[in-house]
């Protein structure tokens, strides 16, 4: 068991928007909220009392406080950095194409 098990949710902070969000303390959720967060800027999680668990740049870890939690989320987290187009807004796409299509030809 890592120093992390006895927390339920940790939190995690997105550079890029600039807010805090509570995370279910299981590998998958956080390996999950890395690689969301981590394609607009870089991510910070710790504990709910401020002790550092990660932090990345990017979709990257940077550091991470505990060898041995790193050890257990590295395969989750690189499966899901290895798939990182299914976290991109469809919709985002969608509308870029249409604006593509819209544009004038030259």
């Amino acid at each position: 068991m890592t120093k992390f098990g006895d927390y339920e949710n940790l939190i995690g902070y997105s550079s890029a928007t600039g807010e805090e969000k509570e995370i279910p303390n299981t590998l998958e959720d956080v390996a999950d909220y890395v690689v969301r967060e981590g394609l607009m800027g870089d991510v910070e999680i710790c504990t709910p009392y401020g002790d550092p668990v990660l932090n990345t740049m990017g979709f990257f870890v940077d550091r991470c406080s505990d060898p041995e939690y790193m050890e257990a989320l590295r395969p989750i987290l690189i499966e899901k950095q290895f798939n990182w187009d299914q976290y991109v807004d469809k919709d985002d796409e969608t509308q870029s194409d249409e604006d593509e299509d819209n544009q004038p030809e030259m």
